[in-house]
């Protein structure tokens, strides 16, 4: 058995009135009754209730390295250390709901003004994709609370140039290193804005 923090829930605030109660009122003994029948009826194993940043690097991260290219997957990993783990920590997986993935989403958007729509997008489609494979394997019961979000107002993505080769190579002819590598992946490999800048650079000892 593991025992898993964080995963509580606060049922109701305490109000003024109830300060001095040794039991809760009739209303808060209601609500906790639906509460446990709604976590006792779930076919949801314990083991299984995770937080949305555990499942994520534990489950989802792992399986998507056999399904898409290394680029790709270096893509999904940066936004998600940068931009959803530091939100996701105290987040139930199996609670996770619409109204809660749309706050998350305004948060985003609200923290980062330069942020463009393009990257709101890949960030919920991010999300979406972890949700369908928690109800995939049992993790959480359908439907996907990603599915009816909207993406806040974002500006538009600006228009990017494409170099032709010629230019391309007489760039590389007069740009040192380690800028001439740069610009030759990105180039070479026909890269965009956002997959150039997740990137990894890493310095490579010379072997005689």
């Amino acid at each position: 058995m593991v025992r898993k923090q964080d995963l509580a829930s606060k049922l109701a605030p305490v109000l003024p009135e109830h300060r001095r109660l040794t039991q809760p009122p009739e209303d808060v003994r209601e609500e906790q009754k639906r509460f446990m029948a709604r976590i006792n009826g779930s076919r949801n194993a314990p083991e299984r209730n995770l937080d949305l940043k555990s499942f994520a690097e534990n489950v989802w991260l792992p399986s998507i390295e056999d399904r898409h290219s290394a680029l790709t997957v270096h893509c999904y990993r940066y936004y998600w250390n940068r931009v959803l783990e530091p939100r996701s920590g105290a987040l139930s997986l199996r609670n996770f709901s619409t109204p809660v993935a749309q706050r998350l989403l305004d948060e985003i958007a609200r923290q980062n003004p330069a942020m463009t729509k393009t990257t709101l997008h890949k960030l919920k489609s991010m999300l979406s994709a972890i949700f369908k494979l928690a109800i995939q394997q049992d993790y959480r019961l359908g439907p996907n609370p990603i599915r009816e979000t909207s993406l806040p107002r974002a500006r538009e993505s600006t228009e990017t140039v494409a170099y032709d080769l010629d230019t391309v190579l007489s760039m590389l002819r007069v740009v040192p290193e380690p800028s001439r590598t740069v610009i030759a992946a990105a180039a070479f490999a026909g890269l965009r804005r956002g997959e150039i800048e997740g990137l990894l650079w890493k310095p490579t000892t010379a072997t005689p």
